[in-house]
């Protein structure tokens, strides 16, 4: 019985939950776009915050043409970990998936910044909504000029 609570508890760690509302947040310099599931905040035991984030590469790196990613953000200092990443191709079919680094890393940046205000509620998201799915077209049009 615990056994199969264990296994149940695994797979759903491994898959994401489903998006509702894809929010663009910013360009990275690398040229990809950041988008933020605002319905996937949810608030933990002191001031830390788990979310889902998508960033869409504008050509396809590898076979990845975005991937998804679980963070926890830490509201009362600038430090985020990443707890879960999943890949996906142009299609929107995830082709991959793995452990985040989950270590505490240093919020650094314009773009960090500016997501963990998000995130702990400091910023208010962006008002337009990009739908439930990933935005891969969407992202791949936002290329860095």
């Amino acid at each position: 019985m615990i056994r199969t609570a264990c296994i149940l508890a695994g797979i759903a760690l491994a898959a994401p939950a489903q998006a509702q509302d894809w929010r663009f947040l910013d360009k990275e310099s690398g040229g990809g776009a950041v988008f933020l599931d605002a319905k996937s905040v949810v608030p933990g035991d002191d001031g830390v915050r788990t979310a889902d984030l998508a960033m869409i590469y504008p050509e396809s790196r590898d076979g990845v043409d975005a991937f998804r990613f679980r963070m926890t953000v830490d509201c009362t200092q600038p430090r985020f970990r990443t707890e879960f990443i999943w890949l996906y191709d142009a299609s929107g079919k995830q082709t991959g998936s793995g452990a985040g680094t989950r270590t505490w890393t240093p919020t650094s940046g314009a773009n960090g910044l500016k997501t963990s205000d998000i995130i702990c509620e400091r910023q208010a998201a962006p008002a337009k909504s990009y739908g439930s799915e990933i935005p891969i077209a969407e992202g791949r049009a936002m290329k860095v000029q």
